[in-house]
């Protein structure tokens, strides 16, 4: 199990960006615009919402639970699947109300 690190996303969105998309430039100048505005953003201190406002969309700063399916910034990856907080409490709550009502292991 791992914690998700925004700031991580955040701090290398523009090296997973050019590597995703560089070599498609020209076929996709959209994407060498972006590249572009990611690279005049300081991602050592910009926020995510920066970031997503110049791609368009959360999926390069947040994760997609897999429970939920909603993007969330707070979570863990267990397996090969994230999943967010609020869900992990959701859980937890599960279990918390088997053991009020004597619900055995």
């Amino acid at each position: 199990m791992k914690p998700f690190n925004q700031r991580l996303q955040i701090r290398t969105v523009l090296k997973r960006w050019e590597k995703q998309y560089g070599d498609t430039y020209k076929e996709w100048p959209d994407k060498l615009k972006i590249s572009k505005g990611l690279a005049k953003l300081n991602l050592s201190r910009c926020g995510a919402k920066a970031v997503d406002d110049v791609i368009g969309n959360k999926s390069w700063t947040h994760f997609m639970c897999m429970t939920c399916e909603g993007y969330k910034s707070r979570g863990v990856f267990i397996n090969e699947d994230y999943v967010c907080l609020d869900c992990i409490k959701d859980s937890l709550d599960l279990f918390k109300n088997d053991v009020k009502l004597g619900v055995s292991k």
